[in-house]
């Protein structure tokens, strides 16, 4: 659990193997190794080109590893809440070092990776994160795509949908599903209309 490949399909060559490492609590001493070895939620590539390419993955327990995948090695390890699980992981199609992070009782976290964040040297350089929190107390989950206009995430909460700017940080919109339609289970995708 918790080891990505990334591999050459064609070549059927395998490029590294990734295990994530234990994260260092405050004290200084590593988690337990159940934690050491947590399922991937999620995965995507970020950077504007190859050669800076880097893989991101959520793991359980709300734990986001940068990996630099050619060296085998992560340039950023955070564990944006340690108290809830995050579980989901997706990519602005329109910027794609701009991630969202979600959990079903309402976190929202949007991570900018720097495009050189290998080389960076602060871990403040590679990474930015903004958190924001969305009421979803009616709601047994939470889930968002971006949108096909810049900065615009739409979040599908159970029986609400809302359209959130992520560069100003307030909701545009939302609209409430009747009670005569069946909840939401998820949002797959958004159309340039925004449907």
């Amino acid at each position: 659990m918790g080891t990505l490949v990334t591999w050459v399909l064609h070549e059927s060559l395998v490029l590294t193997v990734l295990n994530k490492p234990a994260r260092q609590e405050s004290g200084g001493s590593p988690r337990d190794e159940q934690a050491a070895s947590q399922a991937v939620r999620g995965t995507c590539w970020t950077g504007s080109d190859l050669s800076s390419k880097l893989l991101v993955a959520l793991y359980d327990g709300g734990e986001v590893v940068v990996w630099d995948y050619l060296k085998g090695q992560p340039v950023w390890q955070s564990c944006l809440n340690p108290k809830q699980n995050l579980t989901h992981l997706v990519q602005c199609p329109f910027d794609s070092t701009c991630l969202c992070v979600t959990n079903d009782e309402g976190l929202v976290y949007v991570l900018y990776v720097s495009d050189d964040a290998a080389s960076a040297e602060g871990a403040s350089e590679r990474v930015r994160t903004v958190e924001y929190k969305i009421s979803a107390t009616d709601s047994k989950f939470l889930r968002c795509e971006f949108g096909m206009a810049e900065n615009m995430l739409h979040i599908a909460l159970e029986r609400t949908l809302i359209a959130f700017d992520i560069e100003y940080g307030i909701p545009l919109g939302s609209y409430a599903l009747p009670k005569s339609i069946a909840a939401f289970h998820d949002i797959l995708c958004v159309d340039s209309a925004g449907n």
